[in-house]
């Protein structure tokens, strides 16, 4: 979805990982567990990651050649939900009450204040500030340059905005792109998916 972000990238000499969220890919998109699937998996995936950027790091073909403390991460739209969940901001009561059958999947530990392990962060278009306690977007302390559409249709704008003026105890920048909608970031979608 983002390809060409993450080559532009490579060129500039960072090492880019991409996941493949599952139930969210072109390939496997099921709309009736897509959402529940995101909410749950989408920060456990990109912990995971940060994770494994340590392990490749020790061992295979690229041993040495990653700096696992100097880890920046990009989440675009749900991607941008769950990095804020990376960066330490926990679901509201209502958000846990509402998805009750999952709560031991998506409450976070009493003293979870963000994987410290990511050190810079990229907010594009970020989903879900209805389903945040907003008092914690204080948890995190990494830059954030924060980018969305003032026109967004999908995520609206003044409640993104209003997280970012919350992440009071961080460096922050936000881009607003005017009368963009949602698609700020993306490559154009493929022929054929486009029906």
């Amino acid at each position: 979805l983002l390809s060409n972000l993450g080559e532009n990238l490579s060129t500039k000499g960072y090492v880019v990982f991409s996941i493949a969220h599952t139930d969210n890919t072109y390939t496997d998109f099921d709309p009736d567990i897509s959402l529940m699937s995101a909410i749950i998996n989408r920060t456990l995936d990109q912990r995971f990651m940060v994770t494994t950027v340590s392990a490749l790091n020790e061992e295979g073909f690229l041993k040495g050649m990653l700096d696992p403390e100097k880890i920046g991460m990009i989440g675009y739209s749900f991607g941008g939900f769950g990095l804020l969940r990376t960066l330490g901001i926990k679901m509201n009561d209502g958000m846990i009450q509402r998805f009750s059958a999952y709560e031991d999947l998506i409450t976070e530990a009493e003293d979870y204040q963000g994987d410290k392990r990511v050190k810079a962060a990229a907010l594009f278009a970020p989903y879900g500030a209805a389903f945040f306690d907003m008092d914690t977007l204080a948890n995190f302390t990494v830059p954030t340059l924060w980018l969305q559409g003032n026109a967004d249709t999908v995520v609206p704008h003044p409640p993104v905005y209003s997280e970012f003026q919350n992440a009071v105890n961080t460096d922050r920048y936000f881009v607003i792109y005017e009368l963009l909608d949602h698609s700020i970031i993306t490559n154009p979608v493929p022929p054929e998916v486009q029906d």
